[in-house]
């Protein structure tokens, strides 16, 4: 789901805890409009297995899907980065 033509100048933040990036799902919604990234997020949140973890790439905050993420008990961090990227990690906590 990552398109590779958007470039990114540093490294992404580092995974939330308890997860690696082997289980990172990267959606790049750059590029997107909406509603596209939320709902792209909802359907890979419902085929995760619970060691994976979502890097969504987006040029803001998604402030409804927070709220969605919120009352569905995922948890999520957000990094602004310099170019203008918001890196958010989703993560169901682990039992």
């Amino acid at each position: 789901m990552s398109d590779p033509a958007v470039a990114h100048d540093k490294p992404w933040a580092e995974p939330p805890p308890g997860f690696t990036e082997v289980g990172c799902v990267t959606i790049d919604a750059r590029t997107w409009l909406p509603p596209e990234p939320f709902n792209r997020t909802i359907e890979t949140l419902e085929t995760l297995h619970p060691d994976q973890w979502i890097r969504l790439l987006l040029y803001r905050h998604p402030l409804p899907l927070f709220d969605a993420l919120d009352e569905w008990g995922w948890r999520y961090s957000c990094h602004d980065h310099g170019d203008g990227t918001v890196e958010i990690h989703i993560w169901k906590p682990l039992p």
